[in-house]
């Protein structure tokens, strides 16, 4: 089995690249590990969509992985969904594509800019219907997820979104995962871990590394079952 770990940071996986003990590094941002006899790749793409859809498209071009998994920390918009709290998200929107009228933000769906089916979307949504596949997540909630290239925090801006598209967290990379994995009719999952509320900047609050400890310890859990069930 090839597995892949897609990640913004290498914080935010270095736990788990410590547990499997990687030493080989392919180039800046890849690692590889033969674990059991299987492939475990790491790859860092990055910060934001951007950097996101092509190192992942580099990588994705070269071969197939039987599944990429998106980690990472996000905010959550929802106090139900608590700082520490690992979720599964199964849906992903962007929330900066399209324009700004006179103070009010449209979106390019909205504008008839892109049609609201147009592939790989779904009611404007980009939806992972594999998420149920993979028991290992059961007891993750499922959640919906808006993907931004500016982390919101400010409070009118928030209330806008939260008004607008109805998720429970927001992060800087999925939807750029979903969009390509998609594409590729590549299998994926992304699993986020709380670091923080959605609200106006305050980071003394924010909790980081609880949120990167219980994204690890679920990363390698996930990884070490799938690699049993094979």
């Amino acid at each position: 089995m090839k597995i892949l770990i897609v990640s913004a940071t290498k914080k935010e996986v270095d736990p788990t690249i410590n547990f499997f003990q990687i030493s080989t590094q392919n180039k800046e941002n890849f690692w590889t590990v033969d674990f059991l006899d299987h492939e475990i790749n790491f790859l860092i793409s990055g910060i934001g969509c951007y950097s996101t859809i092509y190192e992942l498209s580099k990588i994705l071009t070269k071969q197939k992985y039987d599944l990429v998994v998106n980690v990472g920390i996000a905010g959550s918009y929802e106090k139900s969904i608590g700082i520490g709290q690992v979720v599964n998200v199964y849906s992903e929107q962007i929330g900066d594509l399209g324009i700004n009228d006179r103070g009010t933000f449209k979106t390019a769906f909205e504008e008839k800019f892109i049609s609201a089916d147009k592939e790989p979307f779904t009611n404007t949504e980009l939806i992972n219907s594999n998420t149920d596949l993979f028991k290992f997540l059961s007891k993750a909630k499922k959640v919906k997820s808006l993907s931004l290239n500016t982390v919101s925090g400010h409070k009118p801006k928030i209330e806008e979104l939260k008004s607008k598209f109805n998720v429970d967290i927001e992060n800087m990379e999925g939807a750029a995962v979903f969009y390509v994995c998609l594409k590729e009719n590549q299998p994926f999952l992304e699993i986020r871990s709380i670091s923080n509320f959605v609200e106006p900047r305050s980071k003394e609050k924010w909790e980081i590394m609880k949120a990167i400890s219980n994204l690890n310890d679920t990363l390698r859990m996930l990884i070490l079952e799938l690699l049993k069930a094979m």
